[in-house]
């Protein structure tokens, strides 16, 4: 007797997938969203991970933070900023893993501190450009009066000392042009 159904089916067991999603959460001291040098890392900052798999993890002593074990899918990484802080990047983070060992190492979060009275200064001089060349050369005057327009993220007015001298005070942060 012949038996020919005598088959046997395998099946490849997967690996624990090995994908990480990484970053750090910082002080971002200029509030311009990039690591900058010397801008230090905010450690016990909660950081949450969810759609194809959750988790929570908070930010070390340097601000470094990961997720492991992850598989190929689509993830978001949303960062719990400090009460009194206000985010230089976006706080929530769409990340796609190709594969389930792909190391995704951008996942960083910047907070600024609120301040409570802003400080920032534009200050300058407007001058009589004897010689036309753009630049303000020994020997030429101040403009007393001059009005100068303030735009942007505040707007004021004010108007030049005997100097030549102006200033515009107590700006947070923010886009500004002077006319």
């Amino acid at each position: 007797e012949v038996v020919d159904d005598a088959h046997f089916g395998w099946q490849l067991v997967a690996e624990e997938p090995t994908g990480i999603i990484k970053g750090k959460v910082w002080n971002d001291l200029d509030g311009d969203g990039m690591v900058d040098e010397g801008e230090p890392g905010l450690e016990g900052i909660t950081i949450n991970l969810s759609n194809d798999a959750d988790g929570t993890t908070t930010s070390g002593a340097d601000g470094s933070y990961a997720f492991t074990e992850l598989a190929a899918g689509d993830y978001v990484v949303d960062c719990i900023g400090p009460d009194g802080w206000t985010a230089t990047t976006n706080p929530e983070l769409r990340i796609t893993l190709a594969s389930d060992d792909e190391v995704y190492d951008e996942a960083s979060f910047g907070w600024m501190e609120d301040v409570a009275e802003p400080t920032g200064i534009i200050k300058g001089k407007v001058w009589n450009d004897l010689n036309g060349d753009g630049m303000m050369n020994d020997g030429e005057p101040g403009l007393e009066g001059a009005v100068l327009t303030l735009a942007g993220d505040a707007d004021g007015t004010t108007t030049t000392s005997s100097d030549g001298s102006y200033a515009f005070t107590e700006l947070a942060a923010g886009t500004y042009e002077v006319t």
